[in-house]
């Protein structure tokens, strides 16, 4: 393994491992400088684009419109990505908009510019890598309190590397024919390519291929819940493990809150589940909402789920002493009152990412079968090259 690879999966880990630590920075710095977060952010962001084309222009010696042209086109896929996936909240999309920065820059470092061989083998390399760092990243946040891995956010990093690529793309003169003199020390020769680079890249693919479906089914796939004088609402654990895991805060808590995680702390997924519906049935009875009747019956149902599959939580003391998240008698009839008695069946959208009711036998079998394929075009790739 290169120097360079070390430094690439050094960096790597460091992206990941980080994350609760990032997380807890940004707070803070939000919470000292609320009207100028998205300001330093954005100015961060900024500065680093800059600096990372700085480099790539000052290592472009000739073919400069060709490969500066490749530039520009990784500046405005960077900015044509940002404008079709942000968010439309500032301090979310400030700190979206670094990952093209970052996973530009890790791209760049993974990316085997000394490497013989067909080129193609590099530019996947370096893509797989990248791909591997970005989901692995997005699921330890899943894990950790405080942050939130999800697919959209592995798209940005998705984008980030192909944006990444293209700057590796200008700056690579290993373009094949004589241009691959360029990066042969004197007196020695070039070596020919690893006979099994493709399967090696197979298994990579297929192993890249299998952790996505992993992160896939871990955060996106559930079951929906029916419950007929509720409704219908998402959650990623069954009516059955929804009840087993109340019945289990129950007796880990007690009267008392529930327990405080520290930054590299396991979340509890229940109760993040929980608070999705506390938010959503408190905003449904937020005063800008003006006593919506419409909104009030989402509220109602909401508090009834809560009551139903999270009751722990609501029945968890707060830190303050109050009674949770749990409404009183009082304000539970106010909302009955005024609210609008909908006969439609009712459908939760507290959600705070997709959850998606798919069959994990089809599921895994699809995710099995792309492995299967990765890996038999790369042992295919290697017989086409001997032959």
């Amino acid at each position: 393994m290169s120097a360079r690879t070390l430094v690439a999966c050094a960096v790597a880990a460091g992206i990941v491992l980080t994350s609760p630590l990032i997380g807890d920075l940004r707070g803070t710095l939000l919470h000292a400088f609320p009207r100028y977060y998205v300001l330093l952010i954005s100015g961060g962001v900024v500065l680093g684009g800059i600096a990372m084309l700085a480099v790539c222009l000052r290592a472009i010696r000739d073919e400069r419109p060709r490969r500066v042209g490749l530039l520009g086109l990784a500046v405005v896929l960077a900015l044509t990505s940002f404008a079709l996936l942000r968010s439309g909240n500032p301090n979310v999309d400030a700190v979206e908009a670094f990952h093209f920065v970052e996973y530009g820059a890790l791209t760049l470092l993974f990316f085997p510019f000394g490497q013989t061989g067909p080129r193609e083998d590099a530019y996947l390399q370096a893509a797989l890598a990248s791909t591997v760092v970005a989901v692995a990243d997005e699921w330890f946040q899943w894990f950790v309190p405080g942050r939130a891995g999800e697919w959209h956010d592995v798209m940005f990093d998705l984008l980030a590397t192909a944006c990444g690529l293209l700057l590796c793309r200008a700056l690579d003169v290993r373009q094949g024919g004589p241009k691959t003199a360029l990066y042969v020390r004197r007196g020695t020769s070039v070596d020919m390519p690893n006979p099994l680079r493709g399967t090696r890249l197979g298994v990579f693919a297929a192993l890249a291929i299998v952790l996505v479906g992993g992160f896939l089914a871990t955060i996106h796939l559930g079951h929906e819940i029916r419950d007929p004088e509720i409704g219908v609402f998402r959650s990623r654990f069954s009516g059955d493990r929804l009840r087993q895991l109340g019945a289990d805060r129950l007796r880990q808590w007690g009267p008392g809150p529930p327990p405080v995680i520290g930054p590299y702390g396991r979340e509890d997924q229940y109760e993040a589940e929980a608070l999705w519906h506390v938010r959503r049935r408190n905003l449904g009875m937020d005063p800008d909402r003006k006593g919506d009747p419409k909104e009030l019956d989402i509220a109602w149902h909401e508090n009834l789920i809560l009551e139903r599959h999270f009751k722990a939580v609501l029945d968890a003391a707060s830190a303050g002493g109050a009674r949770g998240h749990r409404l009183a008698p009082e304000q539970i009839a106010n909302v009955d009152a005024r609210r609008a008695h909908g006969s439609a069946p009712f459908v939760s959208d507290a959600e705070a990412m997709p959850i998606y009711v798919w069959s994990l036998v089809v599921f895994w079998t699809i995710i099995g079968g792309a492995a299967a394929a990765a890996l038999t075009a790369g042992v295919w790739l290697d017989h086409s090259r001997r032959t």
